[in-house]
């Protein structure tokens, strides 16, 4: 029986990736990218970013995220201050990952918003204020986005930037809302 269970928790674990690399249609993606598409380019930039369904190549994954940002696309300006934040086939360049993160947010794109609420938290290249952290992590957490609820949870919940004490239960419901 137990060998039973491992081999169904490994099936459970392993069909998600399966599934993906089988609905994967990268001939499409790279056509509609050739053609301009800001959102292809995108999606294809992802692709190339994680590995997935491609061999994981930076440098294409930079090029269309600039592609893709160049059309005013928010998913691709935050793919390029991803690049930037973590000098992924550029140079660390903190101010630049700002920038890019900041158009994409103004647009709403939760991602974005919550990188630059980290970036605010952190302080990384930036002067650390948890006031601009919370606020981003709130806009990106009230779209729903389980990383931005984990982080304004755990914000709360140590009480990082509050003027209520520590172990705020709001912190405990919204971590245990983006599981």
């Amino acid at each position: 029986m137990p060998r039973l269970s491992v081999l169904l928790t490994v099936c459970y674990l392993l069909l998600p990736t399966f599934v993906f690399a089988q609905t994967l249609d990268i001939p499409t993606f790279q056509q509609k990218a050739d053609q301009g598409d800001a959102v292809a380019q995108y999606e294809l930039g992802r692709l190339y970013h994680a590995g997935k369904g491609v061999q994981r190549n930076l440098e294409k994954a930079y090029d269309l995220f600039r592609q893709s940002a160049g059309q005013g696309y928010a998913g691709g300006q935050n793919g390029l201050g991803v690049m930037y934040q973590h000098g992924q086939s550029v140079k660390r360049y903190y101010a630049k990952a700002v920038g890019w993160y900041e158009k994409s947010a103004q647009q709403g794109f939760a991602k974005a918003q919550t990188n630059i609420g980290v970036i605010y938290q952190y302080g990384r290249g930036v002067k650390e204020d948890y006031s601009k952290a919370i606020e981003w992590h709130k806009k990106a957490a009230d779209q729903g986005y389980a990383k931005a609820q984990t982080n304004l949870g755990f914000m709360y919940a140590f009480g990082i930037g509050m003027k209520h004490e520590r172990g705020c239960p709001k912190g405990h419901i919204l971590v245990s809302k983006s599981c």
